[in-house]
């Protein structure tokens, strides 16, 4: 997953553990080599640049950090910062983040644990400081922590165990959005098939569980569109797509509208047409 800015795009690969920042040309295309190419530690899974288009962020979810680099929006390239990464709990997997509007906060989704995990950024030198980390599934669910997958290329020493009949499976988040005004944040669970809701302080951007809905089978992902009066949930044991209206006032979704797309969807982007 990327954030392109005018000069660069940059992109995480999960099974290669690196970062690779590439040219965009001027009619939008990348087609040059990569101008800079970087490990991280295993399973790199998303990198954004906030913003401010100065700094960006890398979710590690196998080696368990969220890296934090200086972006140089002339050249592309990026450069860590001291310290180079952030370290939740061991077993957490950050995956997925989101910024606040203003900059402020970044969250992390960790695929492994379901918490979302909040830092404050340090709007000058880009590092990061933890703030608070919230569960997005109920504990009385009784879900296990999930497991890393092993290191690309190793064949692990057991498979991994598909639960049994009746055992609950473990936890595998998924996605986590924002909407534009900042005041509400949804997260995914896979396994149970669920959207979480959250309430977004506005004063310091903590987080408060509020509930969880019912969405597609298997939902990988989300989106909001730009009014943030919709949420937009796939399911990739699903062929159809669900699109919810947002209550302004709580930020509970609707009865969902569904439309047909095929077998296998994981992915959204709302693409304004003018």
């Amino acid at each position: 997953m990327s954030r392109p800015t005018a000069a660069a795009a940059s992109t995480a690969s999960y099974g290669g553990d690196k970062v690779a920042v590439s040219p965009i040309e001027a009619d939008g295309l990348v087609t040059a080599a990569a101008i800079q190419v970087m490990p991280t530690g295993r399973n790199a899974h998303s990198i954004l640049v906030d913003h401010t288009n100065r700094f960006a962020y890398l979710a590690n979810l196998g080696a368990n950090q969220v890296l934090q680099f200086a972006f140089d929006a002339k050249t592309g390239k990026l450069t860590p910062l001291d310290p180079p990464a952030v370290k939740p709990e061991p077993g957490h997997g950050p995956r997925h983040l989101a910024f606040s509007p203003d900059n402020r906060s970044l969250y992390v989704l960790n695929e492994l644990s379901g918490y979302v995990t909040q830092y404050a950024i340090d709007g000058t030198k880009g590092t990061l400081k933890l703030v608070d980390s919230v569960p997005s599934v109920p504990v009385e669910l009784g879900m296990k922590w999930g497991q890393p997958q092993p290191p690309a290329g190793t064949t692990p020493t057991a498979p991994v165990a598909e639960p049994k009949a009746g055992e609950t499976p473990p936890i595998w988040a998924a996605d986590l959005r924002l909407t534009p005004n900042g005041k509400f944040l949804y997260t995914t669970e896979r396994n149970t098939d669920k959207i979480a809701l959250f309430t977004v302080a506005s004063d310091t951007g903590k987080l408060s569980y509020v509930t969880n809905f019912g969405t597609e089978r298997q939902p990988r992902g989300i989106n909001i569109d730009p009014s943030g009066q919709y949420l937009v949930a796939s399911g990739e044991k699903s062929d159809q797509l669900s699109v919810y209206r947002i209550d302004q006032a709580s930020g509970k979704l609707g009865d969902p509208t569904r439309y047909p797309v095929g077998k296998g969807a994981n992915w959204i982007e709302i693409v304004e047409v003018k």
